[in-house]
């Protein structure tokens, strides 16, 4: 309204008239590439017009909300939807980004992907959003005991694309989309690779989904999902990143990646031993087994006190190496 006031008389141009042309080519490329549309609109081709119409309309020149809507159509296409009942599923989609948001959220079916959705959400949102679907896959792992039985060594390029290929329909089917997977190809990788072969990062669909999520009433309707005395993302985490040390150190040596793995692993075990009320005794310990595997023989004091790290942050339990109680420091909570 300030803009609008000062510059009153002057000329103007609006975003959605702009955008409008490039907004309806999208649609179109989008829906006619689906056979059943391609149907669709030879049968009623009027009505078909229509509909790409009002989705123009709609968009108020915001291609997010475009490329939202486009998916939900596209799975309506997929469901053998008539022009009708495409209608009527655009008719149902709110106008304002929150909003949609919200009705993906509620649209999440059937209500156990509920908590599964706050699980991957959790996860993904406790780990800052520096995370490959190899990584988010060992966090939100089924099985509470692998982290601690699982192998040193890393697991075979059928076993990973068979975990990649899960979180990634995963994320589609239970997080409608909020989060997605970017896959790399050639020499553009992300600053984080877990394995060399398959490099990709989850991410947001767009950065107003984590604000949306941040809200502290979407947030704590989120966390009501998946029950605290059943599931606990600290401890998720503290998992993965111990299965992400057996699986992935081969890849990189000893450096930065594997010293980032450890301090990351303690600043959890810290976080849950807060949010739990109850020490991380045997995956501290298995942390420390498989450190003291990666360091060399001939070091002559314990791998936590090296200067790469800031090891020091460990949970008041006690390091199975020397038996000695770590003096913890306070570390802000996720």
């Amino acid at each position: 309204m300030p803009f609008e006031y000062e510059f009153v008389g002057c000329k103007k141009l609006q975003l959605q008239d702009l955008t409008a042309q490039g907004i309806r080519l999208y649609v179109q490329d989008k829906l006619n590439n689906h056979r059943h549309f391609a149907g669709l609109a030879c049968d009623k081709p009027v009505q078909a017009s229509a509909l790409i119409d009002n989705i123009v309309r709609m968009s108020s020149g915001v291609f997010l909300w475009v490329d939202i809507v486009v998916r939900s159509l596209l799975e309506g296409l997929t469901n053998s939807d008539t022009v009708r009942d495409l209608q009527r599923r655009l008719q149902t989609l709110p106008p304002e980004l929150d909003s949609l948001y919200s009705t993906m959220l509620r649209g999440i079916n059937p209500p156990f992907y509920k908590e599964q959705a706050s699980r991957l959400l959790q996860i993904f949102y406790q780990l800052n959003g520096m995370v490959s679907s190899l990584a988010l896959s060992f966090a939100d792992e089924p099985d509470p005991q692998l982290a601690i039985s699982a192998d040193l060594g890393p697991d075979s390029l059928q076993q990973v694309d068979a975990r990649i290929d899960m979180t990634t329909n995963r994320l589609k089917s239970r997080c409608r989309g909020l989060l997605e997977v970017q896959k790399y190809y050639g020499s553009n990788k992300p600053d984080i690779v877990d394995h060399p072969q398959r490099p990709d990062k989850v991410q947001y669909l767009h950065l107003t989904v984590k604000e949306f999520l941040e809200k502290p009433e979407v947030w704590s309707e989120l966390l009501s999902w998946a029950p605290q005395r059943a599931f606990d993302s600290n401890v998720a985490c503290l998992s993965g990143l111990i299965l992400r040390l057996k699986k992935t150190f081969v890849f990189h040596g000893w450096g930065r990646h594997v010293a980032g793995l450890l301090d990351s692993a303690m600043s959890f075990a810290r976080q849950a031993e807060d949010s739990t009320a109850q020490a991380q005794t045997a995956l501290v310990e298995e942390v420390d087994r498989i450190a003291c595997l990666m360091f060399p023989p001939e070091r002559q004091s314990h791998w936590s006190t090296d200067p790469m790290g800031r090891h020091h942050e460990m949970c008041s339990v006690r390091c199975v190496a020397d038996h000695r109680p770590f003096s913890p420091t306070p570390l802000q909570k996720a």
